[in-house]
């Protein structure tokens, strides 16, 4: 399931604080996501959103990816509740902090917040009916220049430009855990049969921490989300192929390159959901 909210869509009466002021530097973004159930599984429990909107302080983008895992249409809904908690909280808290002077530790604290509130709702859930089901969660908002990233699970944001293509979310799975603390190595963990365990995610875990991450936007610029069905079976030189931001042209060519490395991902054989959003900045 993908989401689509383009500026000046779905609007609530919040969001008319939002507005441009003259003088104020606007980035200006270019947005695409894409998403297969893939070659196994009978439904996509990937969820994933997009949006754009434009504010007092410039424009701003946010895009988050959730992969959902529970039998039947569970991991569906798992996904599918933490994208709509975050798209809430998009039109009616984000125009509150923006321009806080503790912006970035208003925001952390409430996507901890809204983290907190899924986890128990679907823990309930899942208790009540004698289930197991979660989702993974990284997603990333620019905004006055900055990038501010959530994470848990598995799922990933790249920072792309011309030249490189950077992780910049750490995979919460038990071998990427053994690799960073140097008792296994990665062709160790390509390997391992434990490469799927995740060490939390939203809805099967007591309590989450998510990885928080802020930084300085960059010229030309692309974020790159993706679940881990969509970079199991391609290299980081075709997604760096794909993704620099001097290929972006447009929309459409966003949206076909994705779609090619979904076609190549199945044609390689993966069996998971596959899905990848991408926001490109330019200053």
């Amino acid at each position: 399931m993908c989401v689509f909210v383009c500026r000046g869509e779905q609007r609530s009466p919040v969001m008319e604080r939002m507005r441009i002021k003259k003088g104020v530097t606007i980035l200006a973004y270019l947005v695409s996501a894409r998403s297969n159930r893939g070659n196994v599984k009978e439904n996509n429990q990937d969820a994933c959103t997009v949006k754009t909107a434009s504010t007092a302080l410039g424009e701003v983008a946010f895009g988050l990816i959730c992969d959902g895992m529970g039998g039947l249409s569970e991991g569906e809904t798992a996904s599918a509740t933490v994208i709509s908690a975050f798209s809430d909280w998009f039109y009616n808290a984000l125009p509150f902090q923006l321009g806080a002077d503790n912006f970035s530790g208003q925001l952390f604290s409430s996507w901890n917040n809204i983290i907190d509130i899924c986890n128990k709702k679907l823990h309930t859930y899942g208790e009540s009916r004698g289930i197991k089901l979660g989702t993974t969660c990284c997603g990333v908002l620019v905004a006055q220049g900055r990038y501010y990233v959530i994470n848990i699970g598995d799922s990933r944001l790249y920072a792309v430009t011309n030249k490189s293509l950077s992780q910049l979310t750490e995979d919460q799975t038990f071998v990427a855990r053994e690799v960073r603390e140097g008792r296994m190595t990665p062709e160790q963990a390509e390997q391992d049969p434990r490469k799927s365990v995740l060490l939390q995610c939203i809805g099967a875990s007591n309590s989450v921490t998510p990885q928080f991450i802020e930084g300085a936007v960059t010229q030309d610029t692309a974020f790159l989300l993706c679940s881990d069905g969509f970079r199991h079976l391609v290299s980081d030189k075709e997604l760096l192929r794909s993704y620099a931001p001097k290929v972006l042209k447009d929309k459409e060519t966003a949206d076909r390159n994705s779609d090619e490395l979904i076609r190549l991902n199945m044609e390689r054989g993966e069996s998971d959901n596959i899905t990848a959003a991408v926001i490109k900045v330019t200053i």
